[in-house]
């Protein structure tokens, strides 16, 4: 895809990723992510500039989740993705959008949605993904960083 502005690539994400190959402290390394691409064995790949201005390629899957998320936050924010997958609310510890929260109905009709009853009560709210009650978070402030700070 074309760009209109150099710009966009100065924020590019940091990675953090699982490599067997090198010895580091939990088994982990990080380094910029540089492209992102589906090799021939349909297999999606991405292109990493580490600290040494060293590229490699790595699948996708081998990122940690906090990363992946990142990534598709950046993608979204440069619309590099379609503003119509983006999810309105997110869990505000994982990010994931497989949430649900309480809301007043109108049983005379049809159910129709009247209010939610608070999205800043975490009793109010539950993630899937968590499997607990947690916070919501609108998708376009979510901040992975903020949320993995805390632990």
């Amino acid at each position: 895809m074309e760009y209109s502005s150099a710009d966009m690539y100065e924020d590019v994400p940091a990675v953090v990723f699982q490599n067997g190959m090198v010895c580091t402290a939990g088994g982990y390394e990080s380094a910029m992510l540089y492209d992102i691409y589906l090799a021939s064995d349909d297999i999606l790949m991405c292109t990493l500039d580490d600290k040494y201005s060293s590229e490699y390629d790595i699948p996708f899957d081998t990122l940690l989740l906090e990363s992946m998320l990142d990534i598709v936050h950046w993608l979204r924010i440069h619309s590099f993705l379609p503003d119509t997958d983006e999810p309105e609310w997110v869990c505000e510890e994982c990010g994931s959008s497989d949430v649900e929260t309480l809301a007043w109905v109108n049983p005379n009709e049809d159910n129709t949605f009247v209010d939610f009853l608070g999205t800043d009560d975490r009793g109010n709210n539950w993630c899937h993904h968590c499997e607990e009650h947690t916070g919501l978070a609108l998708f376009e402030d979510y901040d992975s960083n903020q949320s993995s700070s805390g632990d």
